[in-house]
């Protein structure tokens, strides 16, 4: 029997620190939430941005081209990986 942490290197989900907003003027860091993800791949139209202050906060949490995700929180059980041309950091 194995888990899937024995595949994979699981990363919880990060809020925005306390006092941190999203922005709609694209930066360098889109920010990916639950409603963002498709079946492997990512919407493309309404996707949230944050500054590079916010993004040095949560930088552990961070997911890339051949990510694989998995929602836990809201939709539960959306999966998928992140095709590198669709790739956001």
């Amino acid at each position: 029997m194995s888990t899937i942490g024995d595949y994979f290197n699981i990363k919880g989900g990060k809020r925005l620190p306390k006092g941190s907003s999203l922005s709609e003027t694209p930066t360098k860091h889109a920010y990916i939430r639950v409603t963002d993800f498709k079946k492997n791949g990512l919407k493309s139209k309404g996707i949230k941005y944050i500054s590079p202050e916010v993004h040095q906060q949560i930088h552990k949490y961070t997911i890339n081209s051949n990510s694989v995700y998995l929602s836990i929180a809201g939709t539960i059980g959306i999966a998928g990986i992140i095709p590198e041309e669709e790739a956001v950091n």
